[in-house]
């Protein structure tokens, strides 16, 4: 017989079971026949659905290779998450990350924040989302506003072949966004309307190893008076674990970073080094 997760089965004794001192060989007693109660079985594992509170903070050298010709920043890197469940499978996502640098008004330099309210459906392989979030400039001279929703999908890849401290973890996103400016900065546009699409996956290589993939980009559909119509962005990085105790684990992250990200879409490159904690 091959049992479903999450599905619920009914356990009945046939016959009494006698139970045995085994020092001695007396006979204790006996278990009934009957009705014993009932089992669900289920599969827990480190994705990202279930993982509820994550911060990052890497060391990073920014480089900037397009938009104000060639230069260079050393920074950092951050991303703090917490998600909260309020139901069975209502929740708020809190989330910001960005890149920050002392050149504070550098283009490439940006900062995200959202909080997301979602609800999870077919066993928690998808979910959909209500999205609100800021797109900032480091030094707070262009913001854009963002309001929209996404459906993220989770494919059942949860446990891994070679580890058993990192899963494959594939998720898919692909939403709309409606961004609205609330400061200006150097842009002509004052709302702009989006399609979406965020990619992430963890390749397990030893038990303590794993590469990491992560893309997302935006198209907007009405092409923007100065600047291209898409922009992505694309990550490649290295993961080792450090150390891992009661579903807590310290990793280093080696990650090098391209593209463009909101709100200045400025092409930039960067190379982090540091450190990866998340916490369930």
């Amino acid at each position: 017989m091959h049992y479903k997760i999450g599905t619920t089965y009914r356990v009945t004794i046939l016959r009494e079971i006698p139970c045995y001192n085994f020092a001695d060989g007396t006979r204790l007693g006996e278990i009934p026949a009957g009705d014993a109660g009932s089992v669900t079985w289920t599969l827990t594992a480190n994705t990202g659905l279930d993982r509820k509170r994550v911060v990052e903070l890497t060391p990073t050298s920014l480089m900037n290779t397009k938009a104000e010709g060639r230069s260079s920043s050393f920074g950092f890197n951050f991303k703090l998450g917490y998600t909260n469940f309020i139901g069975k499978n209502s929740y708020v996502d809190f989330a910001t990350d960005g890149d920050v640098s002392p050149q504070k008004d550098l283009s490439f330099n940006q900062i995200e924040g959202h909080i997301n309210y979602g609800y999870r459906i077919r066993k928690g392989t998808i979910k959909l989302e209500f999205q609100n979030s800021l797109e900032s400039s480091q030094d707070g001279d262009q913001i854009n506003y963002v309001l929209g929703g996404q459906g993220v999908f989770l494919p059942p890849l949860a446990v891994s072949w070679f580890s058993k401290r990192f899963a494959w973890d594939p998720t898919v996103k692909v939403g709309y966004g409606l961004a609205k400016q609330v400061a200006r900065g150097v842009k002509d546009q004052d709302t702009a309307n989006r399609l979406t699409y965020d990619l992430h996956c963890v390749i397990p290589i030893l038990d303590i190893y794993a590469f990491s993939f992560e893309g997302s980009g935006i198209l907007e559909l009405i092409k923007p008076v100065t600047g291209r119509r898409f922009h992505d962005k694309t990550s490649i990085g290295f993961l080792m674990l450090l150390h891992e105790k009661d579903q807590t684990k310290l990793e280093t992250v080696f990650k090098y970073v391209r593209g463009e990200a909101p709100p200045a879409f400025n092409f930039n490159q960067s190379v982090l080094l540091g450190l990866l904690l998340q916490l369930q």
